[in-house]
């Protein structure tokens, strides 16, 4: 996959799909709303495969990929940035969006293992997970702080919403950076 090589300008971005409902067999573009972002990793996760986001370009504050929806049921779109090192803090994003494809199913609720994601659990709860197990203390905002099994109890209003949650952990490389910060974000419909 051909990347663009931009410097990390923020730590937070959103994945937004041109829609949250989709048939098999049709493309989507999905924005990350972050327009410096140098993207590691893109795909499209469903519970019987995973496919490549496709056609990487910068449009306005945002960078934009495409993607081909195979399967029904839903689809967990991906994106993972490169880490940047920006004021001794290294710094990587990963950005999730739920799109359901002709209907939803179980894979709407499951975790990728990715080193920092918000899950939606439940209808009523997001779970913050590192590597796939709970991770206490974390805010997801604008919910609230997760518990000792990773929930946090929201109540979720028809329509769009995004949750991003932050982590900062000393650096594993002390010689690179003095933190490492991966945030997280998650964006999907309540219908």
């Amino acid at each position: 996959m051909g990347l663009f090589c931009w410097p990390l300008a923020a730590q937070e971005g959103f994945l937004i799909p041109a829609s949250f409902t989709a048939s098999v067999g049709e493309r989507i573009s999905v924005r990350l709303e972050l327009a410096n972002a140098n993207i590691a990793d893109a795909g499209i996760y469903t519970s019987r495969a995973a496919y490549n986001l496709v056609n990487l370009r910068k449009a306005d504050d945002a960078v934009v990929l495409d993607g081909s929806l195979k399967i029904p049921g839903t689809a967990v779109l991906a994106i993972t940035t490169k880490p940047q090192i920006i004021n001794r803090q290294r710094h990587t994003l990963i950005a999730k969006a739920l799109v359901d494809v002709d209907c939803a199913d179980a894979n709407r609720y499951r975790s990728l293992a990715l080193a920092l994601e918000l899950v939606l659990a439940d209808p009523t709860h997001i779970m913050v997970l590192a590597g796939g197990l709970p991770e206490s203390g974390i805010e997801a905002k604008p919910l609230g702080i997760a518990g000792q099994d990773g929930r946090v109890t929201a109540t979720f209003k028809p329509g769009i919403h995004k949750v991003s949650a932050t982590r900062k952990v000393p650096a594993a490389d002390a010689k690179l950076a003095d933190w490492d910060v991966i945030t997280s974000t998650l964006t999907f419909e309540i219908r």
